[in-house]
């Protein structure tokens, strides 16, 4: 069954030559600033985008396929394509990604998809529930048997996002609803038209969206529907002094405000909320929503917050951690200390050496030293 992610496997994504990366309940990765660990982030979001049936797109808005790819030399025998492995509880999704030939039908440049397998791995053994071919598919039904998709698929379109949408087994529903399922934060707008600073409509939010755009309907969500907001407002005291979250019914628009302890009889609505605050608040609405997902990835989440706030941003990933996987992208050293001495997880250093980005310790079986 699909479950949290266990690890990935990626080659050829720009400063990734070719890493295999096993994935904690809570994984933390460090680095400067050049390293490439955002490029973890993004290789965990491709997946994603695969699900979803707009991988295509989203190559092409991250500066396309070449900007994407391995940006070193290649070696011998070395593939000009990205190869992308995740293994979700005991099934392992992997796609191959490649530039297009003058006979496919796609545009120049465009990202196609060259191979795309779903699999149950049972101990040593490994059976097929999905496999591309060129345009067609074969697949495990629900009936156990072997099925073909009707439609033809065109080379950009991924087929985990087709496949699904028929009469598949029910592992592979599962897993890309998952996948669809997870969250990635990174770099909240804080400017004064940021969607963070206006209220939104009034309707019940269970989750996040990426841009932070619903944190007022998200807070409204936890107060009014769910009536538990014990954790974030314990959190944002431990945060800022004694603050406090004021979060009205809404009436047509949901909002909220901040009541700092030294001004305890004036509110301190989204507009005015400093860049730092309003990013803290936004990390406890992504980390403790109504409905939590299975997988948090957060790319640098201490933009904008002041080191002091190291501690409680630790504190507020470790009460998400009991619901969620939280997978932590950061340059920040006070960050990584905090979770060290919180949550006793293992930090792990990235590096780049010859313009490749490495882990230190990690093996090529995908296996850290410290705990072989």
């Amino acid at each position: 069954m699909a479950g949290r992610i266990e690890s990935l496997r990626v080659k050829g994504v720009r400063s990734l030559r070719d890493i295999h990366l096993p994935l904690d309940h809570v994984a933390v990765y460090r680095g400067a600033n050049g390293t490439g660990k955002t490029n973890i982030y993004r290789a965990l979001e491709f997946c994603q985008r695969a699900a979803a049936g707009d991988l295509s797109l989203w190559l092409a808005r991250q500066g396309g396929l070449s900007s994407a790819m391995w940006a070193g030399g290649a070696r011998k025998h070395e593939k000009a394509r990205i190869e992308i492995s995740a293994t979700v509880g005991d099934l392992r999704y992997h796609i191959e990604v490649g530039h297009p030939r003058p006979t496919d039908a796609a545009f120049p440049g465009e990202p196609l998809i060259k191979e795309e397998t779903v699999e149950h791995l049972s101990g040593k053994r490994i059976y097929p529930l999905m496999k591309r071919r060129g345009p067609s598919v074969e697949f495990e039904g629900s009936d156990g048997k072997k099925h073909h998709l009707d439609d033809f698929l065109l080379p950009s379109e991924t087929a985990l996002s087709r496949i699904a949408t028929s009469d598949a087994a029910p592992e592979v529903v599962e897993l890309r609803e998952t996948m669809l399922q997870w969250r990635f934060f990174h770099a909240f707008r804080t400017d004064p038209q940021s969607p963070l600073r206006f209220p939104f409509p009034a309707v019940t939010a269970t989750r996040l969206d990426p841009d932070g755009g619903n944190i007022a309907a998200v807070l409204a969500t936890l107060e009014h529907i769910r009536q538990d907001t014990a954790d974030i407002r314990r959190i944002v005291s431990e945060a800022f002094d004694g603050a406090s979250l004021v979060i009205p019914i809404p009436e047509g628009q949901a909002s909220f405000s901040v009541v700092w302890q030294d001004l305890p009889f004036r509110q301190f609505t989204q507009q005015e909320l400093s860049d730092g605050t309003l990013q803290f608040v936004a990390l406890c609405a992504a980390l403790l929503s109504y409905h939590l997902p299975r997988l948090v990835v957060l790319n640098e989440p201490e933009n904008s917050l002041h080191p002091s706030l190291m501690p409680a941003l630790a504190r507020l990933v470790g009460i998400a951690a009991e619901n969620s996987q939280v997978i932590i992208v950061t340059h920040s050293q006070e960050l990584a200390t905090a979770l060290e001495e919180q949550l006793a997880v293992q930090v792990r250093s990235v590096e780049k050496q010859e313009g490749e980005t490495q882990l230190a310790g990690l093996t090529l079986l995908g296996t850290f030293k410290d705990t072989d």
